[in-house]
């Protein structure tokens, strides 16, 4: 039987799980801990040595604020029941957008992966790759093998998969450059001499999946956030496997955003210079019928000088004539942007902003629409076209045509109103003129037409140069203010925090499991477990000892006071006062071996 030393200090066991409980269970169960320890350490261990490390890198870039007519723009959406966001939340929603990683993703070619064995774990390869695959036929199924480069010549081919299916160029060597026909199409294997000696005979595991898969797979490693408060600085992570790889993909991202806004901004620009072409087609056209006519006019009545013959009625007329040239040259191009905006093939396109049709708040009506449509069109790219939003500015842009439309025929009115009144002065002059042949007098009409078609035309050829300039100095409104940076130490996985998890749970899992046994040991531990569950009187207290002679052992004997020998007399007072007509004591218990001869023996021998 196993028996432990009572302490002087200790008078009675009061029950339950206490501190020295707990400690007691600590050195008792020393090795097991030890054991646990080393066994999660270990699980840890090989864990971390199977897991790829994760780097981390940022960049930071400053998007500037938008001009007046981005906040006027914003204004409208308002007072249209439109909703308008900060423009820096866009650029961070935009940033994060499927359609720029898919575009990332096809510049720099990432739908094809390389990667080699290291120990339990594989380390991908992108600028280190000592080769690069070129896949020449477009995707049909996800592609799969393995290159070992024998020499700076040649390479052997193996495991090369399509899908689940094995290729029939299984085990064979190329040159590189050479073109490999296979079930998957044409590839090239290309190799980088700068890299290649290092990976002689090493395997370099390739493989290619569709592009959109590819672009969901890396669009998890972008996260965008801003890099301050009330700041409109915006920070990039890209968390890979791969730092030049990272590298990459943040440069390739911001510069593929750049050229989007580019593109976006330069669309109005585009769809003027288009409007113009077109408009410079047509009158260049009618400018030379007009021209053709003068010149067939002259011929046929032989006149060689029409303005010398007519000096004495330019002069009458020539304000007149000026003021219905500009009248007609504004009436045209009115009339052309009001087919334009009224045509139902333009209905989705940007609205041509010609300066010099209209005042000046047509002219902001008409920029107004065309940035609401951009902004429409950018959000139903990235979100389709039953985005809330989406709708809500298709909402706003029929309310806008719809003024613009009302303006411009307020605007045509009153053209032609003036036209009207200057053709009554017009002909008002020309009755006075009544005695001019009528060779002169249609000459005069035809030369008229020809002014009104030379002023448009040098018109419209000055306003495609000034469009021609916008379109060249157009820049992005955002600055790289940190190119991409960051620690060589990984993120992930948290190896410091995840071996102390592993030490701590090495501590707590057999501490745990002697605690749940100490726990539900049902048997009686001490005093206090009797006088909670009984109402018996305790008459002594046996303190244990080490076993010395087992149960036949006495301790009570002759002038001998330990502590043991005491408690047996203590025992023999308290039952002479409880049964002092007692002559025989029954000493019982549940389980053998639980010291009932030890007690009785040095019961008996208690004088």
């Amino acid at each position: 039987m196993e028996l432990i030393q009572e302490t002087k200090n200790d008078k009675k066991n009061e029950g339950g799980v206490t501190l020295r409980d707990i400690v007691e269970l600590v050195f008792d169960n020393w090795y097991w801990i030890v054991l646990s320890v080393v066994i999660c350490m270990s699980v840890a261990w090989f864990y971390l040595a199977m897991q790829t490390p994760l780097y981390k890198r940022s960049a930071v870039m400053l998007v500037k604020s938008e001009s007046k007519s981005g906040n006027d723009m914003s204004a409208v959406l308002e007072l249209n029941g439109g909703i308008s966001g900060s423009g820096v939340e866009n650029e961070i929603y935009i940033l994060q957008s499927h359609q720029l990683m898919r575009e990332v993703v096809g510049r720099l070619h990432l739908d094809v992966t390389y990667q080699v064995k290291n120990w339990l774990h594989y380390d991908q390869l992108y600028a280190e790759s000592p080769i690069r695959v070129n896949f020449l036929d477009a995707y049909t199924a996800p592609v799969s093998m393995e290159i070992k480069p024998l020499n700076g010549n040649r390479f052997l081919l193996n495991q090369l998969k399509i899908g689940k299916e094995k290729s029939d160029n299984e085990g064979q060597e190329f040159l590189f450059g050479d073109t490999i026909i296979s079930a998957a199409g044409r590839f090239i294997v290309e190799d980088i001499p700068d890299k290649m000696s290092a990976y002689y005979n090493v395997p370099v595991e390739v493989s290619r999946i569709d592009l959109n898969t590819a672009a969901n797979i890396y669009h998890s490693f972008i996260s965008t956030s801003l890099a301050g408060e009330r700041t409109t600085l915006v920070q990039i992570n890209c968390v890979d496997s791969n730092i030049s790889r990272a590298e990459a993909i943040l440069n390739a991202l911001i510069d593929v955003y750049r050229e989007t806004i580019i593109e976006d901004k330069n669309r109005i620009a585009t769809s003027t210079a288009k409007f113009i072409n077109e408009r410079v087609e047509i009158i260049s056209k009618e400018l030379g019928d007009v021209e053709n006519e003068l010149t067939d006019f002259k011929q046929k009545n032989r006149i060689v000088s029409i303005d010398a013959a007519a000096t004495q009625f330019m002069s009458e007329s020539s304000k007149m004539r000026d003021e219905l040239v500009q009248l007609e040259t504004e009436y045209a191009i009115a009339r052309a942007v009001e087919r334009y905006l009224t045509d139902n093939e333009h209905s989705k396109q940007l609205i041509p902003n010609v300066s010099g049709v209209g005042d000046s708040g047509l002219q902001n009506q008409i920029t107004t629409y065309n940035e609401i449509l951009l902004q429409r069109e950018r959000l139903a790219a990235n979100s389709g076209e039953n985005n809330p939003l989406v709708k809500d500015l298709d909402n706003n842009l029929a309310a806008v045509r719809v003024n613009l439309t009302a303006s411009m025929d307020s605007y045509l009115s009153t053209l032609k109103l003036k036209l009207k009144k200057a053709r009554e002065v017009e002909s008002q002059t020309l009755d006075h003129i009544e005695s001019v042949p009528q060779q002169e007098k249609k000459a005069l009409g035809i030369i008229r037409q020809q002014s009104i078609k030379e002023s448009l035309y040098t018109f419209l050829l000055n306003k495609r140069e000034e469009n021609a300039l916008q379109l060249a100095i157009t820049e992005a409104n955002i600055r790289v203010i940190e190119s991409p940076f960051g620690s060589s130490a990984p993120v992930a996985p948290a190896r410091r925090m995840l071996l102390m998890g592993a030490f701590i749970v090495g501590l707590i899992i057999p501490l745990a499991i002697q605690l749940l046994r100490l726990l539900w040991n049902t048997g009686v531990r001490g005093r206090k477990d009797i006088e909670d569950y009984t109402s018996m009187p305790i008459l002594g207290e046996i303190p244990l000892m080490k076993d010395r002679d087992g149960e036949q052992a006495i301790v009570v004997e002759e002038n001998k006071t330990s502590s043991v020998a005491e408690s047996f007399r203590l025992l023999r007072s308290n039952m002479d006062f409880v049964a002092p007509q007692a002559r025989v004591v029954m000493f019982t218990s549940t389980m053998p071996g639980e010291g009932k001869s030890f007690v009785s023996r040095n019961f008996a021998v208690t004088t």
